[in-house]
């Protein structure tokens, strides 16, 4: 391998659907794209309550949650800022840090990878609104045919000032992210299996609030972030592209051979 082919923010509500640490961990593990910073978003006061968790912490446990990931992975090297703990749109450390890194001087290009509401990334457009020429984002949100949809209604006004900036944009709307499904027993039989780090992420994919009923499946929606940078040898950012379709089959083949590679590697130190 010669070097990375992309540097990559990661951003996301890690206090939410366990999907957001999945792809966390592809991501890290995906050897030609560089994590440079790891950023996180509160929850919707709303599901923070019915999930039993403290409204007024969730992006601060959000961090301790990817925290512990990058524990697992033996990968604590990596800067992860919590975001603000509210939708007010006022400033933030998460907001300031993705500035930080979009301002840095590479040859490499720069992603934003982001699998919840736009609250970080519209921070930082404000404190720097030409960080737009500097990035590239990628969504996991929104609708084709406007329906509801968290990661965009959880805060609105972001999505609507992000979406208006010019940043280039690669979109996975609701109707891509929610075909992207694999069974319960594949993640009890394989990826509870394919490694320690991969039993540690089954585990929290199947310790699920009581009011989530898995009917045989989980979504794993986030986890386009890493099809996309990751699986695509032709990523290249514009504006306005929405990614219509995800190769299930080979992302999750994927996930599990890397996780496994990790295991390999790890038991020959």
């Amino acid at each position: 391998m010669t070097g990375p082919r992309w540097r990559v923010i990661v951003d996301n509500d890690f206090a939410g659907d366990p999907d957001g640490l999945v792809s966390l961990a592809h991501v890290l593990l995906t050897d030609d794209v560089q994590v440079e910073l790891i950023t996180c978003t509160a929850l919707d006061p709303v599901l923070a309550h019915l999930a039993g968790i403290d409204p007024s912490a969730t992006a601060s446990l959000g961090a301790r949650t990817a925290h512990a990931l990058l524990e697992v992975l033996g990968m604590t090297q990596h800067r992860l800022v919590a975001g603000a703990e509210d939708f007010a749109g006022n400033a933030s450390a998460a907001g300031q840090a993705i500035v930080d890194v979009c301002r840095a001087d590479s040859d490499v290009p720069l992603a934003i990878l982001c699998g919840g509401p736009l609250t970080n990334v519209a921070a930082a457009l404000a404190l720097d609104p030409e960080i737009r020429q500097r990035a590239s984002l990628v969504w996991i949100g929104g609708s084709r045919s406007d329906a509801a949809e968290y990661n965009r209604d959880t805060d609105a006004e972001a999505a609507a000032s992000v979406l208006a900036s010019g940043i280039p944009l690669v979109q996975v709307p609701l109707e891509t992210y929610q075909r992207m499904r694999v069974s319960v027993a594949e993640v009890r039989a394989e990826l509870g299996h394919a490694s320690f780090p991969g039993g540690w992420l089954a585990e929290r994919l199947l310790d699920l609030p009581a009011f989530v009923t898995l009917h045989g499946v989980l979504t794993l929606g986030d986890s386009a972030l890493a099809a996309v940078v990751g699986l695509d040898p032709d990523f290249a950012p514009d504006a306005g592209r929405i990614v219509a379709d995800i190769d299930m089959r080979l992302l999750w083949g994927d996930l599990l051979a890397k996780l496994r590679l990790q295991h390999r590697e790890t038991e020959r130190r």
